[in-house]
């Protein structure tokens, strides 16, 4: 079940690692971004108070600080031997700071043949990025309620936005009512129910709370197609969203 660790840990982040075509168990490195200032304004110069934790938010990671420097606000976050719930999908951890008087959590270990995990400093929704609420479709639907148009030579960010489809506590546990999160996510586009490999980026993919990012590439000028989204939560639900691209090239009136 998802949950915050410890209610005198004031942040958290998202870590997504991109594991398609991965290993199980896998090690993992993260770079800090140095333009966060939400971790750097925050965290203790000594980073004891950098915490990693599981999917489920609660569960503490084997991780360390392979490299950190306060001063320069650069820091690289390692974890050891994770089991992977999937090989073929981006993994879900999270990042804790900004308790006072923490006691390093941090083990020693080397890393072999890491996959890179990644946390997003971007606005979902920003940039002209379409934001989409996921739900299940009407009953009865056979084609996705959401519809997104971009032209053949664009790249698109779409943000998917879980807040209504994940469990909620009744009563708060550590001053939150989260309950269920994200465990990991995969990502495709289809035409004719076939993979348009090239179509999507899966190196792309990031998450910020309850919000995960995908990229749609290409396509042909006049054809649709369909995104879709499958989730895998912590509590084992597999949720499965879709949403209709539609590519047209706009050109010079006639």
């Amino acid at each position: 079940m998802a949950s915050w660790y410890d209610k005198d840990f004031s942040h958290r982040a998202s870590i997504l690692v991109d594991n398609h075509g991965g290993s199980n168990p896998c090690d993992v490195e993260v770079v800090i971004p140095i333009d966060f200032p939400e971790f750097w304004d925050v965290v203790d110069s000594s980073g004891n108070d950098v915490y990693v934790t599981l999917p489920d938010g609660f569960n503490l990671a084997t991780f360390k600080l392979a490299s950190w420097d306060y001063a320069a606000n650069t820091g690289t976050i390692h974890i050891d031997n994770a089991v992977a719930s999937s090989t073929a999908a981006g993994l879900a951890f999270y990042v804790y700071w900004g308790k006072a008087n923490a006691a390093s959590a941090q083990t020693a270990f080397q890393v072999s043949s890491a996959k890179t995990g990644y946390i997003e400093t971007g606005l979902p929704g920003s940039g002209s990025a379409p934001v989409i609420a996921c739900r299940p479709e009407e009953i009865g639907a056979t084609n996705p309620r959401t519809q997104i148009a971009k032209a053949s030579t664009e790249d698109v960010y779409i943000w998917w936005d879980l807040s209504r489809v994940l469990a909620r506590r009744r009563v708060p546990y550590n001053n939150r009512k989260s309950l269920e999160g994200v465990d990991n996510v995969r990502y495709q586009v289809q035409a004719g129910g076939q993979a348009q490999a090239s179509m999507s980026d899966n190196t792309s993919i990031r998450k910020i709370g309850n919000a995960i990012r995908t990229t749609i590439k290409g396509g042909a000028s006049g054809s649709n197609y369909v995104a879709i989204l499958t989730v895998v939560t912590t509590t084992g639900r597999v949720l499965d969203f879709r949403c209709t691209i539609r590519v047209g090239d706009v050109t010079e009136p006639q």
